[in-house]
């Protein structure tokens, strides 16, 4: 296959076919990103529709084609999770009956569907290298649509003043979150692999964030920007710890470029993002308004609060504010846990939470490249969570599902 080492390519044909298949889906899904807005003639979906049905019947079928299975603490508290998560989805197809929240529906178990044929499929780390190599390669495609469209010109004016580029690749959010997906595979291998790209991985380092924050600077998207910042925090304790003094020197070497280039954005990022955040929630007293904290988004969840604990008991514990209100099963919370509380009551909760803390206690016994994988992906995931969604996101579990199920071996 394209772009593996000839051992790889030799691993890679005692792998089932389903699994070639969704190394080209992680390959190539930034292309089809690109394709959100694009109808297929003469039906009522579009090519990016069509492409993650495709994605949820393989994740199926290798499922039901593949027999391995794991009986680990966190994959047996994700079942749990799941089973209370399926049912509250079903109950709102029942009483949604429309293709719109169908197609949510697909979207929302897709993760779960990633889990399930990863905890089949990757027995190993060449299983998950494979992986992440497929993630190096979609780097060609998400680069070469990013720049044409920061080169198009075409901005919008946020409410918080500053300049966001119009983006064909699905949204800002998912740019982002391309970034760092990426981004935290170069940052592992690093570390994990001292031969990778052996002495030219600083340099591709260093080009690589240059890159990230040339995007930054056109997408302006606080969220992401605060995970690339905490994954670049872990990555120098982690290496902090094996070479202090070459670290010392190449955290000086970035800085000073990455200052001159792009010093006066940062400047303004901070003002007109996080400083102003700071300053909108308070009134004229000084007290905080609580509607106006994240970015304004907790006036949102304040009034969906309101509807959820309206509920009887039984809603309030196993979830099913979805059935009346199936817009809480997409990213319109804004908050994965939130999300999750809505869409499963506080049992889904509480058990959603339990699979991340299992995760964590797993992998404290684990080697020190483990507990970095798992703090680069837990970082991912708990970050974005306060502000997005990641649960709901594709693209996004394409690379933590895999990493999650190899960290609970």
């Amino acid at each position: 296959m394209l772009f593996f080492n000839k051992y790889q390519n030799q691993y890679l044909k005692t792998r089932p076919l389903s699994f070639k298949i969704f190394l080209i889906i992680i390959a190539i899904k930034p292309i089809f990103n690109t394709l959100e807005e694009f109808n297929v003639p003469y039906l009522p979906f579009t090519i990016l529709e069509i492409f993650s049905s495709f994605i949820f019947v393989l994740l199926i079928m290798g499922i039901l084609n593949n027999k391995n299975k794991i009986n680990s603490g966190p994959i047996i508290i994700y079942q749990v999770f799941f089973i209370l998560y399926f049912i509250n989805i079903l109950f709102v197809q029942i009483a949604n009956p429309s293709f719109g929240v169908f197609s949510v529906i697909i979207k929302a178990l897709t993760p779960s569907m990633i889990l399930f044929y990863c905890v089949r499929v990757v027995n190993n780390a060449s299983d998950l290298d494979l992986i992440f190599r497929s993630f190096l390669v979609s780097l060609i495609p998400f680069a070469l649509i990013t720049v044409i469209d920061a080169n198009s010109g075409m901005f919008t004016l946020t409410r918080r003043d500053v300049l966001r580029m119009s983006t064909s690749f699905g949204d800002i959010v998912t740019v982002g979150m391309q970034i760092n997906l990426i981004y935290a595979v170069i940052l592992y291998k690093y570390i994990q692999d001292r031969t990778w790209l052996r002495k030219s991985r600083n340099i591709y380092l260093g080009l690589f964030m240059m890159f990230a924050l040339f995007l930054f600077s056109k997408i302006n998207h606080a969220a992401s920007f605060a995970v690339f910042t905490a994954l670049t925090v872990t990555f120098i304790f982690f290496r902090f710890k094996n070479n202090k003094v070459s670290t010392l020197i190449a955290m000086t070497i970035f800085a000073i470029p990455a200052y001159l280039l792009f010093g006066d954005w940062m400047l303004d990022f901070y003002n007109n993002i996080y400083f102003m955040e700071y300053t909108r929630i308070l009134d004229d007293a000084g007290r905080i308004q609580n509607t106006m904290l994240l970015h304004g988004r907790a006036g949102r969840l304040i009034i969906l609060n309101n509807l959820f604990f309206d509920q009887s008991t039984f809603r309030i514990i196993f979830g099913g504010l979805g059935i009346d209100s199936p817009v809480v099963l997409s990213s319109l919370p804004h908050n994965d846990f939130f999300r999750i509380l809505y869409v499963t009551g506080f049992l889904g909760l509480t058990t959603y939470l339990l699979f991340i803390l299992s995760i964590i206690a797993k992998v404290l016994t684990k080697d020190f490249n483990t507990k970095y994988l798992a703090a680069l992906s837990l970082s991912i995931l708990i970050l974005y969570s306060i502000t997005t969604t990641p649960s709901f996101y594709i693209d996004l579990n394409l690379l933590l599902m895999p990493v999650f199920v190899y960290l609970t071996k």
